[in-house]
């Protein structure tokens, strides 16, 4: 997250919370299967929950970093972690239960999984920019700063 604010203005940043879950439809209803079983897949769920109902990058980023910071019980991205997140960020913690809880969770984690069966994923978290993957240095800063051409003040 402090990487990703320092360089706000200079990036367009999308995010996808679905890792390398798979989807299966059965009779109408999404069903996902997640590598680290259900609690991933209900956490990726409040977070594409929060970046609909927050949709500015700024707030769903801070937000989204909040729950799943490791002084979260069990590295958080669960209600707790929303209600805490909520309370501390100024967000209806509420709404977002129910998104994830219901079809809408699932309709979003959905397309997010539609996006991400688009790329080629050998590893999360997964970097493109500019529409190609990147590999991850130890440090983001550093690897988000080697592609720019204009180097922001910030690197």
């Amino acid at each position: 997250m402090p990487t990703v604010l320092k360089l706000i203005d200079y990036l367009d940043i999308y995010t996808y919370p679905y890792g390398k879950a798979n989807t299966t439809v059965i009779n109408g209803k999404y069903e996902f299967t997640c590598q680290h079983q259900y609690y991933e897949c209900y956490g990726n769920k409040l977070h594409a929950c929060a970046i609909h109902a927050l949709r500015d990058v700024n707030r769903y980023v801070r937000y989204n970093a909040c729950l799943m910071d490791r002084s979260q019980r069990l590295w958080g991205s669960d209600d707790d972690a929303v209600d805490q997140c909520g309370n501390k960020l100024g967000v209806d913690s509420n709404a977002i239960k129910i998104c994830a809880k219901g079809n809408e969770g699932s309709a979003l984690l959905n397309d997010y999984g539609v996006e991400s069966k688009n790329l080629i994923l050998k590893h999360v978290p997964h970097i493109c920019i500019n529409g190609v993957p990147v590999e991850m240095k130890e440090d983001l800063m550093q690897t988000l700063c080697d592609v720019f051409n204009n180097i922001p003040k910030a690197c």
